[in-house]
Formats: C-alpha cells, sequence, structure tokens
C-alpha cells in the first residue's frame, strides 16, 4: 500500500480526505496546531505529524521519516483579510511552503505532489492570497517541467461549510442573534461541496501522469449572494448588514480567466468535463470564453434552500466535530433588504 501525506491534513479538506482516502492508501496527515493534530488524529484514526511547511528542515525530516510516495499539499494561509495585513504569514506559507514541499520531494524522488488551489489563483489575480496561490501552480507547473515528480495543482471552489466560509459565518452570527455580514449583494461565488472537491483530488490522483505540469479544474456552478441572503431571511427572519468588500476581494471569480484562454482546453472522461490548464504550452483547441462566477450555471432555489438548512449544517459540525449551535429567528432590524 503506497503512503499519501496530507499536509495542512488537520484542517476541513484534510480530514475528509483521509477518511476518504484510507482505505485505498496509508493516510499521514501534518498540521503545525498541536490541539488540531490531536484532533485529526482522534477523528481520522490516521497517523499525524507536527510540521511546519516554511520550515525546510523539518519538511525534509518529516518526509525523510514518512517517506511518502505522494504528497496533497493542502497546507496553507487561506484568511484572504488577514493575507492582506500580515502579507509574510502568507508568503512564508503559501509560496516558501509550497516550495519547500516541491524541493524535498523531487530530493527523496515522490511519485507525485498535487497542490491543492483554488479559483483566485485564476487571473486577474487581486490580493496577496490570491497571488501566493497562482505563484504555487507556476512553481509546481516549472518543477514538473525537469524532474521525474508528477507535480500537477487542483484547483476547487469555495467549499460549502468549510471552516471560516460564508455558511459557517452566517450560522454562527445567527445563533448569536447578530446581524449577517455581506460585503456586496450583487457578488457571486463559485461553490462546491466536500464530496466534488474529494471527487476531482481523486481524479487528479488517478491521471497524474497524464496531467503532469498542469492545472487541473471542472464547471462549477455559482451562487449569487443576495439570492442566498433571500432564502436565509425567509427560513430563518432577522436581517444584515453591508459591511463593504474586503481588500483582496473581487466582485465575481473566475475559474478560466481571459490570460489562461490559449493555455486551457475542455477534456471529457466519460460523461464528466474538465478543464485542463498547461501554463507552460498553449493548447491546440483553446477555450473561447473565461469561465465565470458572474455567467455560470447557478444553483437551484431547491438546492439553496438545502445548503442553508440546520440539518446540513448539524451534517458538517458533527464531521468537524464542533458542537453545533441552535438556530432561532431572530428579529433584527435593518433598512436593507435583499
Amino acid at each position: 500500500m503506497q503512503t499519501l501525506l496530507i499536509t495542512g491534513g488537520t484542517g476541513f479538506l484534510g480530514k475528509y480526505l483521509a477518511n476518504k482516502l484510507k482505505y485505498q492508501y496509508k493516510v499521514v496527515l501534518t498540521g503545525r496546531n498541536q490541539w488540531h493534530n490531536q484532533q485529526a488524529a482522534d477523528f481520522t484514526d490516521c497517523e499525524v505529524i507536527p510540521m511546519e511547511v516554511s520550515q525546510m528542515e523539518n519538511v525534509r525530516e518529516v518526509f525523510s521519516f514518512i517517506k511518502p510516495d505522494i504528497v496533497l499539499h493542502a497546507a496553507a494561509a487561506k484568511n484572504i483579510f488577514l493575507s492582506e495585513i500580515h502579507p509574510q504569514e502568507c508568503m512564508q506559507t503559501n509560496v516558501v511552503g509550497s516550495q519547500n514541499i516541491a524541493r524535498i520531494a523531487i530530493e527523496r524522488n515522490i511519485q507525485t505532489v498535487i497542490g491543492i488551489s483554488a479559483t483566485t489563483a485564476s487571473p486577474p489575480v487581486t490580493g496577496m492570497y490570491a497571488m501566493s496561490k497562482a505563484m504555487m501552480e507556476k512553481l509546481f507547473a516549472q518543477y514538473a517541467s525537469h524532474t521525474d515528480t508528477q507535480f500537477l495543482n487542483v484547483r476547487l471552489a469555495n467549499i460549502l461549510y468549510s471552516t471560516g466560509s460564508l455558511l459557517r459565518v452566517w450560522h454562527q452570527c445567527a445563533s448569536e442573534g447578530q446581524l449577517l455580514p455581506i460585503t456586496d449583494k450583487q457578488m457571486t461565488r463559485f461553490f462546491m461541496n466536500t464530496e466534488e472537491a474529494v471527487h476531482l483530488i481523486e481524479r487528479a490522483l488517478q491521471y497524474a501522469t497524464d496531467w503532469k505540469g498542469k492545472t487541473i479544474t471542472q464547471p462549477m456552478r455559482a451562487i449569487e449572494i443576495a439570492t442566498l441572503l433571500k432564502y436565509w431571511i425567509k427560513k430563518y427572519k432577522g436581517g444584515y448588514k453591508v459591511v463593504g468588500k474586503r481588500i483582496g476581494e473581487t466582485l465575481h471569480s473566475f475559474l478560466i480567466g481571459d490570460e489562461e484562454l490559449d493555455f486551457a482546453e475542455e477534456v471529457l472522461i466519460g460523461n464528466e468535463k474538465f478543464f485542463i490548464i498547461s501554463p507552460q504550452q498553449k493548447v491546440q483547441k483553446p477555450l473561447q470564453k473565461r469561465f465565470s462566477s458572474e455567467t455560470a450555471d447557478k444553483y437551484t432555489d431547491k438546492e439553496i434552500n438545502t445548503l442553508i438548512d440546520a440539518d446540513e449544517l448539524y451534517r458538517y459540525h458533527n464531521f468537524c466535530m464542533l458542537k453545533p449551535r441552535t438556530l432561532h429567528a431572530h428579529t433584527y432590524h435593518t433598512t436593507e433588504q435583499p
């Protein structure tokens, strides 16, 4: 059985990946927070080792001890606002950390390294976090071009109910009787659930040889924040406050940006559609238009109602070992309506 190491494996997605992949691989998780490490070990039954990706010798030591065949690199500083306020932390973790993982992987002749990226890496790149993810994609593509290690990236959307995500924040605010914070009602975002995220990563593992040096993603659906807000208030009552866009945020997000079109192509595997981005080489049949959350297919009303259901949050809270709070229909005062 091959050994698969997940950096940042004690986070929301890492734990979900561990529970899904531990029957196919010997899964080892790494994280820098000792409390989260213990939680993840108890929950997944997988080995968990402390590791700070920004410290090369620490990475070298762990890789030497674990001897992984495959690395899923999910460790990242993900808070967009804090990345702008403290760019050095974002740079150290997301860029230097990714470079350290890549260099030690090459040094140890590791078979496959998959970087977990995000739609923010797609142009136009705005903000420190987006820039750091774009740099990771470029680094892995470059390393893939002159080493035997199969480097590739998987570009994910916002994962529903993940740590710090919009719905988690709203549920927290509603349970405490607070107004829901809204940056801009016209904003749209791509969303995916954990099962979809894991499936895309599994596909990347399956086709790592063919997709070496590339960034992989799939067509995704989006939600208008105003629509999400409307159904939330209809279901739970209450109100909201517009706080304005934060530094580094954009009105819409892009899965494939204009500058990537000549380097991106559509690939069908069975009935599944994928977008394959070759950052260092133009493709023969490039995409003709960008893929934006503004114009992408949207979630249906029924699906949105399911997404905001308290039972759905409970399922994810239970998964993350968080104590769910009861939602009440609070009444707030607001001068704005969605």
